[in-house]
């Protein structure tokens, strides 16, 4: 069955005497679908910026300030249901090559970041509840004439026309190729055309 998620009737700009009411609708399946795909859209960019990250680990920076800026700059575009929690390391330089000595000195501080990607799944699931619904629109306000889920059995039903139709827009449909002589034989020709495609 269809869950009607919420119908509203909406004042349309062009022309401004006009009222449209939409249904926003979302089934079952389309569900599912929004979840496999929201769940295949994870796994890849959550890969991706797990290897972005570890990259971006591997770099120093010469202060703090640039560390946070390029992790920023790094991030930026990131999905809303991709955390990114990040600690900032100082590794300490010294003046001169080789073994450290007892009296060198401290020069000064590189900074790395360490990172770990994580999946916010509450977000993930309000994504694919968003992703799951369709809009239905008409021009019939009133509700009791046409109910919310009257209007969306229309529309599915709808489908099935369409899908009559669809040998007419197909290119082996050779409609300009056919050459008859009298008009009835091109209607008895377009029938028996619809009847074999149905």
């Amino acid at each position: 069955m269809h869950e009607i998620v919420q119908g509203q009737s909406h004042a349309r700009k062009h022309p401004p005497e006009r009222l449209d009411r939409w249904v926003v609708v979302r089934t079952q399946a389309s569900l599912r679908r929004a979840q496999q795909s929201m769940q295949q859209q994870v796994s890849k960019a959550q890969a991706t910026l797990e290897q972005k990250c570890w990259h971006f680990s591997n770099r120093r920076f010469a202060c703090e300030a640039d560390a946070r800026a390029a992790l920023e700059r790094d991030l930026k575009g990131k999905p809303v249901w991709l955390e990114v929690q990040h600690d900032l390391v100082a590794h300490a330089q010294y003046a001169g090559k080789g073994r450290l000595r007892k009296d060198s000195s401290l020069t000064s501080h590189q900074w790395q970041v360490a990172t770990a990607v994580t999946v916010n799944q509450e977000q993930v699931e309000q994504e694919a509840l968003r992703k799951a619904c369709w809009i239905v629109g008409t021009n019939v306000l009133d509700a009791v004439v046409l109910s919310d889920q009257q209007l969306v059995t229309a529309y599915k039903e709808q489908g099935g026309v369409e899908r009559g139709f669809r040998f007419v827009k197909d290119p082996l449909f050779l409609a300009s190729s056919v050459f008859v002589k009298k008009p009835e034989r091109v209607m008895a020709a377009l029938v028996s055309s619809w009847c074999f495609a149905c």
